[in-house]
């Protein structure tokens, strides 16, 4: 027996003793009757003891039922029967039906004198026995137990009754062992849950409601307790400690509902004070439709058997008409104290019922508090109060004026405390809902469709309190809930007010000591959300200008190794500020390779070449001639655009007149290539962009308006050639080009009849000619099984290679934003050309005029 269970009778050495009859009688001494029986344990032959004490023994006057615990010693099968407990002047005696084993009273000598009592004494009511027992105040006890008509009883049966009535400190302890599993799991949910609604037949109704409320925490205290003690809390399911919390938190917001309600009725009779009797009324003809409930004792009964439903509550204050400042004020009193109260109840006793921060709402748990239909409840409150808040005061009949003003303000001052407390609780129910929404499996659109939700709510919360006077408050709540994005806002906002009230000569500077402390606690949580916004608001001084213990956090910011943004029209400045000219090099040619406005293109890259060569001690440890070699022939292309901007805008600035008077044929001879790219990137150049390599070729070939421009095309070609994904296809693209541009019909003809030296002057102004004096120049060839076709001496492209090897598939990757029958029309376009360029191969000697273009010089 283990030592804890005092007053329990030691029986251990007396065995053999106690099985020597079918009736055995125990001397008891010093057993004291008190309201509550101690527990006597009592062996007798069939191997059972008797339990008794831990049934319904709250003693009363007269006589009570109860239930009677026996447990067989050999496999421990608990039955429970029905008993009766009655009272005489000397005797308390326990009957089961209808057998009574007498014992009377102990004498001086210490013999028993029997028959003290008879069954025919009109004293004991009687029924069929399965068991009896006489407890004496001071003297002996016995037992008889029909053995065969013993049950076996559930572990919910012996919780229940341990919780009313095994309190170890009223001298009633109850000596049990549970079995985990799913049994105990809906027992002790049951037990608590009848508990809350006061449904259970041994929780006694109270007509002083503090004192009932404070009893049903104290049985589900008693519950969790017992349960504990066992080492079997632990196994409840994670739902069900959840569970039974959530019927800790609504006993807790019903009892301090009730004091602030029972301190209405105390205070007033006004109509205005009787918001939450209101709501109460129509929460119980809603539940009982058709029924006339009478107010007063509508509210009792509420808080007797409906606090489980306390959280619907909510929902009728909302729906009472609220006239002015005062009534909604008293609406946010009872709305805080229901929700306040549920939340410092689970905060002070997460570690009771086995739950950490992170497990207060779970999947698949459904929450009266953590739930989407409060949160709107919650907004809708807000917004009444925050429109109240700025509502004009106005005077209520008052005869001293001056008393009502000090009055509505002091209304006022309440109201902007309530909304910050509603504030506080709206985005802690919604800060553990997307926490919640985080540990479910949705793709990455949904959650960040989720995340912008959350953060404009939280923003749409905490940013109103700054217009009320409330900004310490914002700032307070937005640091708890992490809400960065609102603690930048706020400490920007702080900025941009100081800095109105700053002299002319005053500097400002976009960093101030709050932003310092933020940075410091929060590191790149808050750094990172900061940057972002002052890069947003093209605040890109203030940016730049952060304080130097932030240069490490803005450049990870700035250089993209922090995952977020990438930015080098910044970074670059950034380096150059802690002396890294290298990575400003760098970071400018990044901005180079995204910038599409040519003239900032430009600039960037003149910036990066000086960058790079004051970074000439960092260059002696990096190979930098390739880098150079990149920044040196991309101002090369640039140079080429600028050159051709110069040529085709001469006469306009217009795309569509720009190409009708070079090519007046293009858009009807190849609609596809006129549509699709050249119009396109004849736009961008008019614009001021860049144009890529590709881009400028085809625009340059299908526009040429004289042999030079082939030679800007080829010049181009031998810049781009290392960056270009298709470069053969380029070099065919020229070459063709040039064929089809020159009308050989005409030159031949005229080549016929003209001298040697007419015939080399006509031959010079072709667009071949330019072509192959290019090509002699810098080495541009064709080599049909090798893509590097540069620096392998000059060999002119023969005619035969010149057609068009693309197929729509090529197409499609060359020029993805094409649609597959935009893709279509260029492909048969060039198709066309392959048909032009046939004609010119098959025209009689031009093999022979080629042959004497390379001899040329």
């Amino acid at each position: 027996m283990p030592d804890r269970f005092i007053g329990a009778l030691p029986l251990q050495a007396r065995l053999s003793e106690l099985m020597s009859s079918d009736t055995t009688t125990i001397e008891f001494l010093d057993m004291t009757y008190q309201k509550t029986a101690k527990v006597l344990h009592v062996l007798f032959k069939s191997h059972l003891t008797l339990y008794l004490g831990i049934a319904q023994l709250l003693v009363k006057q007269g006589s009570s039922e109860f239930n009677l615990e026996i447990t067989h010693l050999q496999n421990s099968l608990v039955s429970t029967v029905n008993a009766r407990l009655i009272f005489s002047n000397k005797a308390c005696i326990v009957a089961a039906h209808d057998q009574l084993i007498v014992i009377g009273e102990k004498t001086g000598d210490g013999y028993v004198r029997e028959n003290l009592m008879q069954l025919d004494d009109p004293v004991i009511d009687v029924y069929n026995a399965e068991a009896a027992l006489v407890v004496v105040k001071r003297g002996v006890i016995a037992v008889q137990v029909d053995g065969a008509k013993v049950v076996q009883d559930t572990s919910g049966r012996l919780l229940e009754m341990a919780v009313f009535f095994g309190d170890v400190e009223c001298g009633n302890p109850f000596v049990f062992r549970l079995e985990r599993g799913a049994e105990l799991e809906q027992s002790c949910l049951k037990i608590c849950e009848d508990i809350v609604a006061s449904h259970s037949q041994n929780f006694s109704q109270m007509i002083d409601l503090k004192t009932q409320l404070a009893e049903k925490m104290h049985r589900l205290e008693r519950i969790v307790y017992i349960i504990s003690e066992q080492g079997l809390f632990e196994t409840l399911s994670m739902e069900a400690r959840f569970r039974l919390m959530t019927n800790g938190q609504k006993i807790s917001s019903a009892t301090k509902l009730w004091q602030y309600q029972n301190h209405i009725f105390g205070k007033t009779d006004s109509s205005d004070s009787m918001i939450l009797s209101n709501a109460i009324t129509l929460f119980a003809r809603e539940k009982q439709p058709g029924i006339v409930v009478d107010e007063d004792s509508c509210v009792r009964s509420f808080f007797t058997f409906c606090i489980a439903e306390i959280g619907k509550l909510i929902k009728h204050i909302q729906r009472i008409e609220k006239k002015d400042k005062y009534a909604v004020c008293e609406a946010n009193r009872a709305i805080l104290i229901i929700i306040k109260t549920a939340m410092d109840y689970e905060s002070n006793n997460l570690g009771m019922f086995k739950l950490f921060e992170e497990d207060d709402f779970a999947e698949g748990m459904e929450s009266w508090l953590y739930n989407t239909d409060l949160i709107d409840r919650l907004i809708k409150q807000y917004d009444s109060t925050y429109t109240m808040i700025n509502a004009p005061n106005r005077s209520n009949g008052l005869k001293d004026i001056e008393f009502d003003l000090d009055l509505e303000e002091e209304v006022d001052d309440t109201l902007k405390n309530q909304i910050c407390d509603l504030a506080d609780c709206l985005l802690r129910i919604e800060s553990c809902l997307f926490k919640a929404s985080g540990r479910t499996t949705v793709s990455k659109r949904e959650m960040e469709k989720r995340g912008l939700e959350h953060q404009n709510l939280t923003s749409r919360v905490i940013l109103p309190l700054v217009r009320i006077g409330r900004q310490e408050i914002a700032f307070t709540l937005s640091e708890t809930y992490c809400d960065f994005q609102s603690l930048v806002d706020l400490c920007i906002n702080e900025q941009d007010t100081k800095r109105k009230i700053l002299k002319p000569d005053e500097q400002y500077i976009c960093e101030g000591q709050r932003m310092h402390t933020y940075i410091k606690r929060f590191h790149r949580d808050f750094a990172f959300v900061l940057y972002k916004t002052l890069l947003e608001r093209n605040l890109l001084r203030e940016l730049i200008e952060q304080d130097e213990m932030c240069d490490p956090l803005l450049a990870d910011f700035l250089n993209r190794t922090g995952g977020i943004v990438h930015e080098p029209r910044i970074a670059w400045i950034h380096d150059v500020k802690m002396g890294k000219f290298f990575d400003a090099a760098v970071n400018l040619w990044n901005l180079v390779e995204v910038e599409s406005d040519l003239k900032t293109k430009k600039n960037a890259l003149s910036i990066a070449k000086l960058s790079f060569i004051a970074s000439a001690e960092v260059v002696k440890e990096i190979d930098g001639d390739e880098f150079f070699a990149l920044i040196n022939r991309t101002s090369e292309f640039i140079s080429i655009q600028e050159a051709m901007f110069q040529r085709m805008t001469i006469e306009s600035k217009h795309p569509e007149q720009i190409i009708h008077t070079r090519v007046p044929n293009l858009q009807t001879q190849f609609s596809g290539l006129y549509d699709h790219l050249v119009l396109k990137a004849m736009k961008r150049l008019v614009k001021g962009q860049w144009i890529g390599p590709e881009d400028i070729l085809e625009l340059v070939t299908l526009t040429a308006a004289d042999p030079y421009d082939f030679v800007i095309a080829g010049e181009a070609l031998e810049i781009a050639a290392e960056t270009l994904k298709w470069p053969d296809e380029a070099l065919r693209s020229v070459w063709r080009r040039a064929w089809i541009w020159d009308r050989w019909d005409e030159i031949l003809q005229k080549a016929a009849r003209s001298t040697d030296e007419r015939t080399e002057d006509m031959l010079r102004e072709t667009a071949v000619f330019g072509v192959i004096t290019l090509s002699r120049k810098t080495g541009l060839t064709f080599f049909a099984h090798c893509t590097n076709f540069w620096g392998k001496g000059f060999q002119p492209v023969p005619i035969a290679d010149c057609f068009s090897m693309d197929t729509p598939q090529i197409l499609a990757a060359k020029y993805p934003d094409l649609t597959s029958e935009q893709t279509e029309r260029v492909f048969k376009d060039l198709q066309k050309e392959n048909v032009l360029l046939d004609g010119v191969l098959t025209l009689t000697r031009v093999a022979e005029a080629f042959q004497k273009m390379i001899t040329m010089e």
